[in-house]
């Protein structure tokens, strides 16, 4: 410490307990100030021996943290897969029914909005019926009936 300077109680325990080789990070208080963090700058060797020994003393977490990396990059590689492999089959289905195809149904999509709204569309829409797709063969379109 240097001499006619007051010093913490904060600063003197950092500096007097931690040696230079076992931080890399050094926070002290100087008076008026605040806290002040500054840099070490530690060999790439020495940090690296510091983080293997981590790792060796702490095996189940580090066991622990492993196994969560690896489950955690296997659940993103399959959910990829599978979004993936749903839009390949709604382009195939899409390509499949060709570009002069129309579907008829009972039900919109805005029939579900509430059960109220699916009523009054139970009430107003009728059912398709084959009547109605010899009608439609009649005004001279080709048809096929499928059911989806």
């Amino acid at each position: 410490m240097a001499r006619g300077r007051k010093t913490t109680s904060l600063e003197r325990d950092r500096v007097e307990t931690s040696t230079p080789s076992s931080r890399i990070y050094h926070f002290s208080l100087k008076p008026g100030t605040g806290l002040v963090q500054e840099v070490i700058h530690v060999p790439f060797i020495e940090a690296l021996k510091l983080a293997l020994s981590s790792i060796l003393s702490h095996k189940l977490r580090s066991f622990l943290t492993l196994l969560g990396v690896i489950f955690g990059v296997a659940t993103v590689i399959v959910v990829v897969s599978l979004i993936e492999g749903f839009n390949s089959y709604v382009d195939e289905k899409i390509a499949n029914i060709g570009t002069n195809a129309f579907a008829v149904q009972k039900y919109s999509i805005e029939d579900f909005s509430s059960v109220e709204a699916l009523n009054a569309a139970r009430r107003r829409n009728r059912d398709v019926t084959l009547d109605d797709l010899e009608a439609m063969r009649a005004r001279g379109g080709a048809t096929s009936s499928r059911n989806f």
